[in-house]
């Protein structure tokens, strides 16, 4: 008897052992891939009037991560979805601000419009859309959308404001293609804007009540 459960505690013995072996074990997933906007592309020449330009930008809160988000509107028109293996290496209205003082503090100085005096402008940004939008299962765009208001930094009275709105193709239906379409149209947005700022300062004069000292 003592010598039959020796085996059968063996081979109860053998079993466990020979089904830990066989656990599966989860592989662990790689880190996602982050992603900036590239490189600045060619763009038209700026000549910006000399004068300061405070740039500030805002967006909700579900476009304030650095997530990539998708819509599928043929299956679901109020679904928004995000990549788990892609990111953006920091919120998109943070790329987008950051490119858009980038080609301001990079344009050519023009005239001050204000016959010398120092005048700060504040250009608010709004970022209202970034996102990559499957128009069919084998096709999506990169769309941004920004509302850009230019305002006197010291009465804060509104000069301009306009609506930008890009639209990309998507080179593959996937995260990498939607990565490169938002950041050509991001380009797209932030080249827009900044003709607009420096068409609506210029147009400012120095006579205008709107115009004034900090």
């Amino acid at each position: 008897m003592i010598l039959r459960f020796s085996n059968l505690a063996i081979v109860a013995l053998t079993a466990a052992v020979w089904l830990s072996g066989c656990t599966v074990v989860p592989e662990r997933l790689p880190p996602p891939l982050t992603h900036d906007l590239g490189e600045q592309l060619n763009a038209s020449p700026l000549t910006m009037p000399a004068v300061t330009v405070v740039v500030s930008a805002q967006a909700p809160s579900w476009l304030n991560s650095t997530a990539v988000p998708y819509r599928m509107p043929y299956l679901d028109a109020t679904e928004l979805k995000y990549y788990n293996d892609t990111h953006w290496i920091a919120a998109p209205v943070e790329l987008v601000s950051e490119r858009l003082k980038q080609r301001l503090h990079n344009a050519e100085p023009g005239y001050s419009p204000t016959g010398g005096r120092q005048t700060i402008y504040r250009l608010e940004l709004r970022l209202e859309q970034f996102e990559q939008v499957f128009v069919t299962p084998a096709s999506a765009e990169g769309r941004i959308r920004v509302h850009a208001t230019l305002t006197n930094a010291r009465t804060r009275e509104r000069i301009a404001q306009s609506t930008v709105q890009e639209t990309v193709a998507c080179p593959t239906p996937d995260g990498p293609g939607g990565v490169q379409a938002l950041a050509n149209a991001a380009h797209g947005a932030v080249e827009q804007i900044a003709q607009w700022a420096s068409a609506s300062v210029s147009s400012v004069s120095p006579h205008d009540p709107r115009v004034g000292e900090p």
